[in-house]
Parts: C-alpha cells; sequence; structure tokens
C-alpha cells in the first residue's frame, strides 16, 4: 500500500460523507420547506454552503493527489473527473478498495444530482406561485388603498 493510495482512499470517503451530508440537508430543507419554517430553511441553506464549500476544497486535494499519482503512473491526466490510475506498486487489494469506494461515490453524486434538480424544480414552482400571488394583490390594490385623508374617523369631545 503506498501512502498516495491510503490518502486518496480517505479522501474519497470523506467525499462520500460530505455528500452523503448534503443529500441529508437536501431532503431536511423540503421538509423544512413543506411546513413554511423560514428560519430552518435558512440555516438549511447555510449548511448546504458550507458543505459545497469543503467538497470544494477536498476536491482540489483529491485533484492534486490524483494529477501525482497519474504522472507517476505515466498517464495522461484526465481533467474535470475523479478516478484512480492504478497504485505505482501494483496492490490490486488496495486498487479495488478505491475503485469500489469510486463507485459508492458516484451513486452518491446521482442521488445529489436528483435531490438537486427535484429541490430546483420546487423552487421554481414555488416561484411562479409567488408570482401569480403578488400580481393578484397587485391587481386588487387599488381597491383596498389606504385612505388618502388623514382625518381621524372620529372626533374627540372635550
Amino acid at each position: 500500500m503506498t501512502p498516495e493510495s491510503t490518502r486518496y482512499l480517505k479522501l474519497l470517503e470523506r467525499r462520500l460523507d460530505l455528500l452523503n451530508a448534503l443529500a441529508r440537508t437536501l431532503t431536511q430543507h423540503r421538509s423544512d420547506f413543506i411546513v413554511r419554517d423560514l428560519a430552518a430553511m435558512e440555516r438549511r441553506v447555510a449548511e448546504q454552503d458550507q458543505i459545497c464549500s469543503r467538497i470544494r476544497a477536498l476536491d482540489a486535494d483529491l485533484s492534486a493527489l490524483q494529477t501525482r499519482c497519474v504522472e507517476q503512473a505515466g498517464l495522461r491526466p484526465a481533467a474535470g473527473t475523479i478516478f484512480w490510475p492504478g497504485s505505482a506498486d501494483g496492490d490490486a487489494r488496495q486498487d479495488q478498495q478505491i475503485q469500489n469506494m469510486l463507485g459508492r461515490v458516484a451513486t452518491a453524486q446521482a442521488d445529489v444530482t436528483k435531490l438537486n434538480d427535484a429541490h430546483r424544480v420546487m423552487l421554481r414552482r414555488s416561484g411562479r406561485t409567488v408570482r401569480v400571488l403578488m400580481n393578484f394583490f397587485n391587481s386588487f390594490a387599488p381597491t383596498y388603498s389606504v385612505p388618502t385623508s388623514a382625518k381621524p374617523t372620529y372626533e374627540e369631545r372635550v
């Protein structure tokens, strides 16, 4: 086992954990949305932002390690994708563990993509509903406007 393979496997495990955490926050956000808990929704968005930032930082580490291993193997780097070129020492067991983890990460990524697409659709439809309600409100605004006279409707006797 090379230190690079071990580190790569640990980074992949961490990425899987972060993807699962992101999936949970997306699911919880939907529940918060259904019960109209605005404060909880704002917290979920902040959590999602933080998790995405951590995933981006982790991806940079994965990419750097991957590039180093590709160069050691004498292969051409593949930009924008996570893959494993194989261990320099030919440790088949470690390579298989990494390939299994890559499969789990790909599955989790696909799940997050589905949840994110559903979330986007929900927000887009909610935006339409808000626009319809605003148009409805604006069409009746002149009917229920504030009276122009500032006179009180009652008089006080002294």
